[in-house]
């Protein structure tokens, strides 16, 4: 259970990182903050996925978390070309690598966990 609650934890911390990062890109105008919420997105939702996988699976196993993380990292690349193939020339590149950055980086706050 506690497994549950640590992963969730994780990405809690991983969208509000994400929506700092959006939020601190509006200061440079629309297209920097949707440049960052894609770059955010694009690493939120694979990970978001990956957590309900691993909770949805019956019993934890190396096998499941490779295979797992192999599909995120995938699933990470796909959504990027595809991103980056149908809105190239509107993303601003500087807040898409922010937004991807930050919250490919933000699980190091999970050193932040105090559960039981």
């Amino acid at each position: 259970m506690i497994w549950g609650v640590r992963m969730a934890f994780l990405i809690l911390i991983q969208a509000i990182c994400a929506a700092a990062t959006v939020l601190i890109a509006m200061l440079f105008g629309r297209n920097a903050a949707l440049s960052a919420a894609l770059g955010a997105a694009v690493v939120l939702v694979p990970n978001v996925l990956f957590a309900l996988y691993l909770r949805l699976n019956g019993r934890p196993s190396v096998m499941r978390l490779f295979i797992g993380e192999a599909v995120k990292i995938a699933l990470i690349l796909a959504l990027s070309a595809y991103i980056w193939r149908r809105m190239g020339f509107e993303i601003n590149v500087f807040a898409y690598a922010t937004g991807l950055i930050v919250v490919i980086k933000a699980h190091n706050f999970g050193l932040l966990w105090r559960g039981k």
